[in-house]
């Protein structure tokens, strides 16, 4: 689990396959890179990216979807 300043650039994502919490990074995640899929959806003033990230457990093969303020860190 992430602490100090880290936490702010971290969120949880639980899986609904096997229940595991992945840690994702969002400066990593949200570089447009081709690395995760993505789309965006409006929430309110601000468009939010639609992830598909992956569930870390080693034997879960499940695509989470999440979305994401990515601003600031594009």
């Amino acid at each position: 689990m992430p602490t100090d300043d880290s936490i702010k650039h971290r969120f949880p994502v639980r899986c609904p396959k096997c229940d595991h919490v992945t840690w994702f990074e969002k400066r990593a995640v949200c570089q447009n890179d081709g690395v995760f899929k993505r789309t965006l959806v409006p929430r309110g003033s601000i468009m939010m990216d639609r992830l598909r990230l992956p569930c870390e457990n080693p034997v879960c093969d499940a695509e989470m979807v999440h979305e994401v303020d990515c601003r600031g860190y594009k």
